[in-house]
């Protein structure tokens, strides 16, 4: 076994995981299983194999250092102006399943009572309101125990994954389709990368991802003081978070310019799901991840069956209500590809910037509501 006091080993093969499943999210026997669960199975593996040690300093610092920085980076696209701007119709669908979603999540919350259902349910209004990043935030925040958290990853994953089979399934209803129907052909969308094509197609600039990095680390550096004189060291990830968004909306027009924030910042957020599989022993692992897919697949079902309800009030299409949930319940990435495979490349970049209004608002969300449900 790897020595706990070994970091740049632990290190290494956390990384090596990483690399291996970011390959194996390719494979086509491996799409329906998205890297951070492969990450997650592949650590719990290897520590419950004594590969690696389940306690490590070294996990603690990825939690307190990687998890901030690599907040910051993935919320330097949310340019709120351009989102509300740009997301027409789509954007009231999207504010609608997300209260859904923190009503669904409270009633399965208040249905089925468990240990720490108060962290679990700010989380996973984190979850459907946003996305990993929020559920890492948020997790962060709360203190959840490693162990549960894992637990809830393994049995949102599964949920997840099925709804998305239950969006594309949706989608070809006949009756479905008549109820919603569509209103008028679609205009196509003028920007049909907005995932971040421009920095993909430009590739990693040095002097881009210095300049990231020294921000990055700055802004990590200064929250942390900040949190740590208040004597409130849960509140780095909101410090850190509020001036992310400050950037990405006061100095929109130079983010567009960088590149690699996205890649580096789900790097270091792989680091840390990587980190919490290897805390996982088996042992004591039992049926949490079940009865958190049950908490889950309650919370999602309230929240798709009010949308529904919600577009035929609006007089939306089918196709508007599906992209407006996939953009709260899986993200921006997810709800561009929804959009494509339904045939609308006008949802495209709506879908997307509602992804991203999600990224910047379910953090704040998920700990408000663990603030008046919380112990």
């Amino acid at each position: 076994m790897i020595a706990a006091d070994a970091h740049p080993a632990i290190l290494a093969v956390l990384l090596a995981v990483i690399a291996a499943a970011a390959g194996l999210e390719r494979v086509r026997a491996f799409r329906w299983l998205p890297a951070p669960a492969i990450i997650l199975i592949c650590t719990i593996a290897l520590a419950n194999a004594d590969v690696l040690p389940h306690r490590s300093a070294a996990y603690e610092q990825i939690a307190r250092v990687a998890v901030p920085i690599g907040v910051f980076l993935l919320l330097l696209r949310a340019d709120i102006r351009r989102i509300f701007r740009e997301t027409g119709a789509l954007l009231v669908l999207y504010l609608i399943g997300a209260v859904a979603s923190v009503g669904g999540v409270l009633l399965a919350w208040m249905l089925m009572p468990m240990e720490d259902g108060a962290r679990i349910a700010a989380i996973q209004i984190a979850n459907l309101v946003g996305g990993t990043i929020n559920v890492v935030a948020v997790a962060h925040a709360v203190t959840l125990d490693p162990s549960r958290f894992a637990a809830m990853m393994a049995g949102a994953a599964v949920v997840m994954n099925l709804y998305l089979v239950v969006v594309g399934a949706l989608a070809a209803q006949p009756r479905l389709q008549r109820w919603l129907p569509e209103r008028e052909a679609e205009t196509v969308d003028g920007d049909p990368g907005a995932a971040g094509s421009a920095e993909a197609a430009a590739g990693l600039e040095f002097r881009s991802l210095a300049l990231m990095a020294a921000a990055a680390v700055a802004v990590y550096a200064a929250s942390d003081a900040l949190a740590v004189a208040m004597g409130r060291p849960e509140l780095l990830i909101v410090f850190v978070s509020v001036a992310a968004l400050m950037v990405a909306n006061l100095a929109a027009g130079a983010v567009r310019r960088l590149v690699g924030d996205r890649e580096i910042g789900t790097l270091l957020m792989y680091l840390f799901f990587a980190s919490l599989g290897a805390g996982v022993d088996l042992t004591r692992f039992g049926g949490e991840a079940v009865r958190v897919a049950l908490f889950i697949a309650l919370a999602i079902a309230a929240h798709m069956l009010l949308l529904l309800a919600a577009g035929k009030l609006l007089k939306a299409s089918l196709a508007e209500v599906l992209v407006a949930s996939i953009a709260g319940v899986s993200g921006p990435t997810t709800a561009a590809a929804m959009a494509g495979a339904f045939g609308r490349r006008a949802l495209i970049t709506p879908g997307v910037l509602c992804g991203l209004l999600g990224f910047a608002s379910a953090t704040f969300v998920g700990l408000a509501v663990y603030a008046v449900i919380g112990p």
